[in-house]
């Protein structure tokens, strides 16, 4: 930050990261995209009679686009302050979207209503809608079908009957992303306007200007200060006046309030004095550490990969998961290779042939729905995992040559290790195990041989916390905070015990990176980052609303607070670190909750662009693409804090719940903020088998013990249940492949949280990271007391076989 750059350039480098912000909002992002509206001459031919819920105007269209982002509606009559009910059906009449719009009280009448949609139809095929108003009857606007200039409006109805004379006077907005040859001229017009640019920077300062030093957190502070104020004032007017997020004082406060503290944060931030002069870019470092960068990269794919498989409906979902995770670990393994390992006669040749192998291998099944993107993401993981056959193939001959040299093992925790696999596998009943040995059994052998070995507890860190960043940027584009459904918010998985058990993953890893910067910043704002990846965390850990998942990340964190007091040099100031590590969590989680609370209510429904699994429920009050930014459906801050007291302290029990309601009756109760007693909540997943504290558990634990025996049994469930699984890693081993094995499972498991202790203080000094070694291991047996993440698929179930692979090794080697 206090290196100092020349004007000229500092100018330069900001003209191009404006340039790739602007093509990135084209492409991929698409947030800057095309619009054109499709409409008719427009020559009213007659008024309708009145439009309500009981005489609805049903309209058959053609889509002439993609994404129907809104319809411009002709009404007659005044209906400033009510609501217009618009609805979509596909081609066999199935309604695939809805949405009640409240007219504007400036909205001019007679005029065009403008009624946003934002829903994705195929293009050319039959599509309906229909018209009504909900809280007082509309008219709306005829034409004459034949004197019509509109090629794609089809058949009209009022009340049920056709009418062939008449089509309803309405304009489609479509929106769509550019084209791929308006890309590539985006992109030159881009390039040829940043060149403009910067050659006339490059005349000026030859000519006029003064090209002299400045420091480079100066030139952030210029660019960047006026960006966030603006920001965030634009927000708070779009909270109020604006209400472009709901109603009340309550949640105007709390939003408003929140936007002016991330203001305040990110000012601090920026412009906060540094110490030091480190490099902005040192060429030479970012060379040394790319392949730190890559493999971290990888670990985050291959999480990626295991979310997408715990989200899979299928089995074909799991082999696509499956793929990719091989496909990504292959690239964890390429990471760490030499150019002596990468650069040799049979890695060229597998790069040549590997190409031709793969595309042989996918080519059967193109055009085959399903297959064929199994087929590629299989040639894809082939590909790359082709380079690590022949670098394990490659290493066993030098091996039995004596020309290469392995690592010393620890064979006090191998054994004990292995012998958890052996087992697994012989008393399997299912493939996984198996699968598990393999994926644990290349990274092993890889860092047998790896001399950098001691760098994997970082990029494993750090590859976990980059997944979680890419966790958030998904949910707050794509996962809207539901209000009455959801309301325990479950990110991007399809349990909230699942969402738990994965932040507490996230949780383990970023203290970790906390406490380790904590321990040699320099500045203050050393620390920042970390800080607010930490309050995001335990804010997404809050929405839950999940108790156990707060018992398991309490016990983990103290844990760490324990582990990292003991490793505390100066016994002395040990209690004074100690409070200073808890007031910075809890400092960052006070802070963090609300920024992450209020962005998450704001970012999904700006972006508009909601994503719903197959398994999720689509009610009347679920948000769907179009739904308004300030829709009853989001949720708020006093509903939040209701649902808060009723799961997790206890205050009061559910309130009776009302079902058969009809739309409008649903709609009219939402306006009234009272939408929640009409939902019937056995359709609520969040809710679904909360009969006590313990969520149910009790029972399945109960029927689990009485099943189990020595030898396992051959599916997941108990006799007499239903539940799937255990919702416990020790039952279910125990129930699964035995009791023997069961209790080596868990007697191994504390074993090994009890070395890692060990481990960590040993090798603090060398790997301030092998911290997260105890974290994630702590987490994974406390999490697993609620859940079954003990699976190779599994964002935890991998991370805990993985980072005991250190242990293996012995000291001074890792």
């Amino acid at each position: 930050m206090n290196q100092s750059v020349r004007l000229s350039k500092a100018i330069s480098y900001i003209v191009l990261i404006c340039a790739a912000l602007v093509f990135l909002a084209i492409w991929p992002l698409g947030i800057i995209h095309q619009t054109h509206v499709s409409k008719s001459n427009e020559l009213i031919a007659m008024e309708s009679d009145p439009v309500s819920v009981e005489k609805n105007v049903t309209q058959m269209f053609v889509a002439e686009d993609g994404e129907l982002s809104a319809v411009d509606l002709y009404v007659c009559n005044d209906m400033r302050g009510e609501t217009i009910t618009f609805r979509l059906y596909d081609a066999s009449y199935t309604e695939i979207f809805n949405t009640f719009h409240v007219v504007k009280d400036n909205q001019e009448f007679p005029g065009f209503v403008h009624i946003p949609v934002g829903f994705d139809l195929e293009k050319d095929q039959e599509y309906y809608f229909t018209l009504e108003g909900l809280s007082a009857d509309m008219t709306v606007a005829y034409e004459e079908r034949e004197t019509s200039t509109s090629i794609v409006n089809g058949f009209m109805s009022y009340g049920g009957i056709e009418i062939q004379r008449y089509n309803v006077i309405i304009r489609y907005e479509y929106s769509n992303p550019f084209a791929v040859w308006q890309v590539l001229l985006s992109a030159l017009v881009i390039a040829a306007v940043s060149a403009g640019i910067l050659w006339l920077v490059r005349i000026l300062f030859a000519k006029k200007l003064t090209d002299r030093e400045v420091k480079v957190q100066n030139v952030l502070r210029v660019t960047l200060n006026p960006i966030v104020v603006i920001g965030a004032g634009i927000l708070c007017l779009m909270i109020f006046p604006g209400r472009e997020f709901g109603t009340g004082m309550l949640n105007y406060a709390f939003y408003g309030g929140s936007i002016l503290l991330l203001m305040l944060l990110l000012l601090y931030y920026i412009n906060a004095p540094r110490k030091g002069n480190v490099p902005l870019a040192d060429i030479s470092l970012l060379k040394e550490k790319m392949p730190d960068y890559i493999q971290a990269v990888a670990v985050a794919g291959m999480l990626w990969a295991c979310y997408e498989y715990m989200n899979g409906l299928y089995d074909i979902h799991h082999a696509y998961a499956g793929c990719k995770q091989l496909f990504w670990l292959a690239v964890m393994m390429i990471a760490t290779y030499t150019k002596k390992e990468l650069w040799n006669i049979w890695n060229a040749v597998w790069a040549v042939a590997g190409i031709v192998v793969c595309y042989l291998f996918a080519k059967p099944y193109f055009g085959v729905p399903e297959q064929e993107e199994l087929y590629i993401l299989g040639a894809y993981a082939i590909y790359a995992g082709g380079f690590v056959v022949i670098n394990i193939i490659r290493t066993v001959i030098l091996v039995l040559l004596k020309k290469q040299k392995s690592a010393k093992l620890n064979r006090a925790f191998l054994f004990p290790y292995a012998g958890l696999f052996v087992l697994l596998c012989a008393f399997r009943k299912s493939g996984w195990p198996v699968y598990a040995a393999v994926l644990v059994g290349v990274l092993f052998f890889r860092m047998l041989f790896w001399e950098k070995r001691e760098h994997f507890t970082a990029n494993f860190c750090n590859g976990v916390i980059l997944n979680f960043l890419a966790m958030v940027i998904f949910s707050w584009c794509h996962r809207p905070y539901h209000k009455y459904i959801y309301y325990r918010y479950y990110m991007g998985f399809h349990t909230v015990t699942m969402t738990g058990a994965y932040l507490t993953l996230i949780l383990a890893a970023i203290v970790i990176k906390l406490f380790a910067k904590y321990r040699r910043m320099n500045n203050k704002t050393d620390i920042f980052p970390e800080c607010a990846l930490f309050g995001i965390s335990a804010g997404f850990m809050i929405f839950t609303l999940s108790r156990t998942a707060f018992l398991a990340t309490g016990l983990m964190g103290i844990g760490m607070l324990v582990l990292f007091v003991i490793l505390e040099n100066k016994k002395g100031s040990r209690l004074k670190d100690l409070g200073r590590r808890i007031i910075i969590l809890f400092a960052s989680v006070i802070l963090g909750f609300p920024i992450t609370f209020t962005l998450t209510r704001m970012v999904p429904a700006i972006v508009n662009d909601p994503i719903t699994f197959d398994y999720e429920h689509r009610e009347e009050v679920s948000i769907y693409k179009g739904t308004p930014s300030d829709s009853e459906r989001y949720i708020d801050l006093p509903y939040f804090w209701q649902k808060f007291g009723i799961k997790v302290l206890g205050l009061s029990e559910e309130e009776e719940v009302r079902t058969n309601t009809s739309d409008e009756e649903l709609y009219l109760a939402s306006a009234d903020n009272n939408l929640s007693a009409f939902i019937d909540t056995s359709l609520l997943l969040a809710d679904a088998g909360e009969k006590n504290y313990s969520n149910g558990r009790i029972d399945i634990f109960k029927a689990y013990i009485a099943d189990l025996n020595l030898t396992g049994h051959d599916v997941m469930d108990a006799e007499g249940t239903d539940a799937g699984h255990a919702h416990n890693i020790y039952l279910q081993v125990a129930h699964d492949q035995g009791l023997i094995v069961g209790i080596y499972f868990t007697v191994f498991l504390l074993g090994a949280i009890i070395y890692s202790f060990y481990y960590c203080v040993r090798n603090q000094k060398k790997n301030v990271y092998s911290a997260v070694i105890p974290a994630i291991l702590l987490g994974f047996a406390f999490a697993g007391t609620v859940e079954w993440i003990f699976h190779p698929c599994n964002p935890f179930g991998i991370s805990a076989l993985m980072i005991m692979i250190p242990m293996l090794f012995k000291q001074g080697e890792v």
